[in-house]
C-alpha cells in the first residue's frame, strides 16, 4: 500500500489558522527623544536645580493607540513637584486641520491640590490668546515613580467624535511649574514630518 505524505496538507491547515490568529496590524503610534538636561530652572530660586530642574527634563515623548485608548506619554528624568512651585504641569500639543489642541495633566503638593484642582484636561488653543477652551474629556491622568513616566489616556471614539478624526500635526510636548511661577521649563518637538492618524 502507498503510503501518503499528509504534511504538505498539515502544514497549509498550520498556516491557515496562523493566519486566521495572527495580531491586526500594530496600533498607530509615534515617538521621539528629547536632549536631557534642558529644563531651565529659575535663577531667583536657589534650590532650584541648575541648570535644569529633572522634574520637568522631557526625555521621551509618545503618542499610540493603546486597547480603548489613545495615549500620550512622556518619560522625564524625575516625576516630582519641581523647586519653587506648588506643581507641575505637562501638556501635549498638536494641530488638526486649522486648530491647535493639547491634552494636559497637573501634579501638585497635598496643600496646593486642596485648595486647586488637578484633573487632566483638553483643549481647544484659543488663536487669539484670550482663554483657551476646554473639550469633553473622557480621560484620566497617571504617573509612575518607577518608570518616570507621566501619561494622559483619552478614549478613542471620544476623541474621533469630538475631532472627526484626521491627521495630528506639529506634535510637542511642553513642561512648566504651577502657581507661583508659570513659567515654561522644557519644550519637546516632534520631528518636523511626524505625524499621527485618529
Amino acid at each position: 500500500m502507498k503510503r501518503r505524505n499528509f504534511l504538505p496538507a498539515t502544514l497549509i491547515f498550520c498556516l491557515a489558522v496562523g493566519a486566521l490568529s495572527a495580531p491586526a496590524s500594530a496600533a498607530p503610534a509615534v515617538e521621539w527623544v528629547d536632549p536631557p538636561g534642558d529644563a531651565n530652572g529659575l535663577p531667583e530660586v536657589e534650590s532650584s536645580p541648575r541648570p535644569s530642574d529633572p522634574e520637568l527634563d522631557v526625555l521621551n515623548v509618545s503618542f499610540v493607540h493603546k486597547g480603548e485608548n489613545l495615549v500620550a506619554s512622556l518619560k522625564l528624568e524625575r516625576v516630582g513637584i519641581a523647586a519653587g512651585s506648588f506643581g507641575s504641569v505637562y501638556r501635549w500639543y498638536f494641530k488638526l486641520k486649522d486648530s491647535e489642541y493639547y491634552f494636559m495633566a497637573r501634579s501638585a503638593t497635598a496643600e496646593y491640590d486642596q485648595l486647586y484642582y488637578s484633573t487632566p484636561g483638553f483643549y481647544r488653543v484659543d488663536p487669539l490668546g484670550v482663554e483657551d477652551e476646554e473639550l469633553r474629556c473622557d480621560c484620566k491622568a497617571s504617573f509612575d515613580n518607577k518608570t518616570n513616566t507621566v501619561s494622559f489616556a483619552i478614549k478613542w471614539e471620544g476623541i474621533k467624535k469630538t475631532l472627526k478624526g484626521g491627521e495630528l500635526s506639529s506634535l510637542y510636548a511642553l513642561t512648566f511649574r504651577r502657581y507661583p511661577n508659570f513659567i515654561d521649563a522644557d519644550t519637546a518637538r516632534a520631528p518636523e514630518k511626524a505625524t499621527f492618524t485618529l
